[in-house]
């Protein structure tokens, strides 16, 4: 082709502009079994899930929960805590705080702590209750334990603790939880 000045023009054909290019034949096959592997996996993960959920929870006890009892005279007493935090906590140092907890009849089964940066920990555990089994006496009322924690940068933390104990009554393990939220100051190191 010719243009005006002289000069001779080349057209070589391009691709058609509005059309998307998609895959072809081999390409196209491929990438529609990487998506029916996709939706397979899926579905097996679900069914695994709904599984465990449903045959899961035969192996574990019984557990109904309660709040604690109104203060009453006639009874024992519900299940109680308190939390002694150390006189200063240093960023990047171990903290030691002391819970003391109190029960007038359940058996103590653990506690959780909740340190206010994203940690949880918590040594949660209850026995077993059979037919005939009840809170036995010989289990302490009361006693103490240190939760010990770091936190890495200074500031103000809202840190929940939490007790857990159970009375056996009729097989079945009857729960009681306790908590309290204490404000943790930790300064700079240095």
């Amino acid at each position: 082709m010719e243009t005006r000045e002289g000069m001779d023009l080349e057209v070589q054909p391009g691709p058609v502009v509005g059309r998307a290019a998609g895959p072809t034949g081999p390409e196209r096959s491929r990438r529609r079994l990487v998506v029916g592997l996709a939706a397979l996996l899926a579905l097996v993960l679900a069914v695994t899930v709904v599984l465990v959920l449903v045959l899961g929870g035969d192996d574990q006890p019984d557990v109904t929960t309660r709040t604690p009892a109104a203060a009453d005279p006639a009874g024992p007493a519900a299940l109680g805590l308190t939390v002694e935090l150390p006189d200063q906590v240093v960023a990047g140092e171990p903290a030691s705080l002391v819970v003391r907890w109190t029960d007038g009849e359940g058996v103590f089964s653990g506690s959780t702590e909740e340190w206010g940066d994203g940690v949880g920990t918590s040594s949660l555990a209850q026995d077993n209750c059979s037919t005939t089994a009840t809170a036995t006496q010989d289990r302490p009322s009361a006693g103490r334990y240190t939760a010990r924690h770091t936190w890495s940068e200074p500031g103000t933390y809202q840190v929940t603790v939490g007790v857990a104990s159970y009375l056996c009554e009729a097989g079945t393990a009857t729960e009681e939880d306790a908590t309290t939220t204490v404000s943790v100051e930790v300064l700079p190191a240095g």
